[in-house]
Formats: structure tokens, sequence, C-alpha cells
């Protein structure tokens, strides 16, 4: 048993999740052996770089990655994730803004 974390960005509750081994996950779950997604935490938010980079050097080693090759993996924190979140909706309302100021320059052209 987890403690109790509730929702995370997004709207996921941390607290519908099961956590197996992915063995099990693969063997029971998906019938596939390749594993689509890791989650990882840290005990702090100034272990997250280190632990990143740990994570990717496991990663490169495991993948027989060369020196000077690029990653065929992507290693991202949440605060990464917020930042595409909030470039998004960014967008989006430069978007409405655009449609809302042609709507109403159309509006005043037409009286």
């Amino acid at each position: 048993m987890l403690a109790p974390k509730g929702q995370q960005f997004g709207g996921q509750d941390q607290d519908d999740v099961i956590i197996v081994p992915y063995t099990t996950a693969q063997a029971r779950l998906n019938n596939n052996v390749r594993i689509g997604m890791i989650l990882a935490n840290t005990s702090s938010p100034e272990d997250i770089p280190a632990a990143m980079q740990e994570m990717r050097a496991i990663m490169r080693e495991s993948h027989k990655i060369a020196e000077g090759e690029d990653d065929d993996f992507t290693i991202r924190n949440q605060d990464e994730l917020a930042e595409v979140a909030q470039g998004t909706t960014k967008v989006m309302s430069a978007l409405l803004a655009a449609v809302a100021s042609i709507s109403c320059w159309s509006a005043a052209s037409a009286s």
C-alpha cells in the first residue's frame, strides 16, 4: 500500500494506479516485451538532476548506445511537462484571441 497522493497535473488520480513488476505487466497485461514508460521519484527536488543523469546513463548502457550517438529514449521531469502544458495553453489563448478579434472586426465591418 502506498500513501494517498491525490490528483496530479492533468487530472490523473495517483491513488488509482496499480504498481506491479514490469515483467508481470508484460506477461499478463500487455503481452508485450517493450517498456513504454518508467516513472520514478526522488526524496527531494534537489536530487532530480542527478537522478535524471543516472537514469540516462543506465538507459544508454542498456540500449547499447555508443558515445556521441543520440538517445533513443526521452527522460522528462514534471517541471518540463508543466512548461509544455503552459506553452500549449498560451498558444490556445493566442488563437482564441485571434478568432475573437476577427469576429469583432467582421461584425464591425458588416455594420
